[in-house]
């Protein structure tokens, strides 16, 4: 299965990386995320991974696809199943087009209710590029 979606953001290509890959800034759009750190700290990097708390586990998503300040490819793995977010970006002059790919995969039986699972994912994870606009919005309205 892969879904896309397409967003356009009222700030410039480095504001809406910044609100990628760092943890401080995507606790505003992962909202189903907690305690989102780097695994060394700092910021999100190919050598960086970023780990999170939900539903009472840690998690870590490696990072597939690192290009800054244009592409940014995460991969989460459960069990027998595999979810590809890509994130790519484009300068449209005063904005930035946020394209935004979920990929999702699974393995062995789990194939059987991978359609489920994959639907699921796509409710809860599909205005991802409208909450990282509004996280933006909010940002460059508290300075």
């Amino acid at each position: 299965m892969n879904k896309q979606t397409t967003t356009d953001i009222q700030a410039d290509i480095d504001t809406v990386w910044r609100h990628l890959t760092t943890p401080e800034l995507m606790a505003g759009w992962m909202t189903s995320a907690t305690n989102l750190r780097t695994k060394d700290g700092g910021s999100l990097s190919a050598t960086n991974p970023i780990m999170f708390d939900a539903r009472g586990k840690t998690y870590e998503t490696a990072i597939t696809r690192f290009r800054a300040p244009v592409e940014l490819e995460l991969e989460s793995n459960q069990g027998p199943f595999t979810a590809r977010y890509r994130y790519e970006l484009e300068s449209t002059g005063d904005a930035t087009r946020l394209v935004m790919t979920i990929s999702f995969g699974a393995t062995g039986f789990a194939r059987l209710i991978k359609p489920l699972v994959a639907a699921a994912v796509w409710k809860t994870d599909q205005d991802q590029g409208e909450r990282i606009a509004a996280a933006v919005r909010s940002a460059s309205t508290d300075r």
